[in-house]
């Protein structure tokens, strides 16, 4: 915990959109992009939560509709609160601000097999609610960055050179039609899941919420809750048993869909890898040891299959 005093305008700010008396704001090390605060109020404790100013209000609005569209029937959605003009952020200092309630959880654990089994079924479930909420006319946003906006391009070491990915790529957007797409949480990992005992009870951080292959979470999940401790490699175990909990559970992406899913992690290894490169080569502190460790695991994944059925 951070002793960094919230602000005393924001606090005012909150005491009044939102009626609330803020004791003990504390700031909290959590959030790989925004600022939080965790404070208690006479409703209760609350998170107080900053959004980059390159988040766009108007976007995290819509995504709160959604949010709260989910709710209804996924109440481990955890919903913003609303203030006192039914509104459910704030502008303070270019960045937009939201209230939550506390969910008191452990951060998930991806070596218990039950909890991965959860994850599974709970990602077949929020897919299956999300398609029911995907707009028509809602934009496919295939290129959209996890992350603020991208270093000026820079050209790929000879590592990352994959031509047979790149065809794929091309491939892949030719066939969209015929595969799977609908809303996706875009950030379905164990940081953003919180559990009680094996129970899943909370899933966070809806920023990067858009429309997308739903293969794309899914194998990227399978990775992400599935990978050994050094994040060089995965159990092809977990993998497949993740897969099966996922399909079972009624996973809506069918079974032909599933020749992308090494694809669609390598991709996505490659990206941050790339992100990484950018950085370096505009003079940014990296992390060569992760970095090093992503190589690892884009390399290997071209070479070694995994029987998911």
């Amino acid at each position: 915990m951070s002793e960094v005093s919230m602000p005393d305008d924001l606090q005012a700010t909150i005491v009044q959109r939102y009626g609330l008396v803020l004791k003990h704001p504390r700031r909290i090390e959590h959030g790989d992009e925004s600022v939080i605060w965790q404070a208690l109020t006479q409703r209760g404790p609350i998170i107080i939560r900053l959004s980059p100013a390159w988040r766009s209000p108007e976007r995290l609005t819509w995504i709160h509709q959604i949010m709260y569209g989910l709710h209804k029937t996924i109440p481990q959605v955890v919903i913003p609160l609303q203030a006192r003009d039914g509104r459910t952020l704030f502008y303070y200092e270019n960045q937009s601000v939201a209230l939550f309630p506390y969910i008191a959880g452990t951060q998930f654990d991806r070596e218990n097999p039950m909890l991965r089994h959860q994850a599974a079924t709970f990602l077949a479930r929020l897919h299956l609610a999300l398609l029911r909420n995907t707009p028509d006319t809602l934009p496919f946003e295939r290129d959209l960055l996890i992350g603020p906006p991208p270093l000026p391009t820079h050209s790929d070491s000879q590592a990352l050179v994959d031509y047979e990915l790149d065809r794929w790529n091309e491939t892949l957007l030719q066939i969209s039609p015929s595969l799977t797409k609908g809303l996706i949480h875009g950030d379905y990992y164990r940081r953003n899941l919180l559990a009680q005992g094996e129970r899943l009870i909370a899933l966070l951080d809806w920023d990067t919420l858009h429309c997308d292959f739903l293969m794309q979470e899914v194998a990227w999940s399978s990775w992400e809750f599935c990978k050994v401790l050094t994040g060089d490699n995965w159990h092809p175990d977990r993998v497949k048993a993740f897969v099966q909990s996922y399909r079972e559970a009624g996973g809506p992406c069918p079974r032909e869909e599933y020749v992308h899913f090494i694809p669609f992690i390598r991709w996505r290894l490659r990206k941050e890898l790339r992100d990484h490169e950018m950085a370096i080569a505009q003079g940014l502190p990296g992390e060569p040891e992760y970095a090093a460790r992503l190589l690892c695991a884009f390399e290997r994944l071209r070479t070694i299959p995994i029987q998911l059925f």
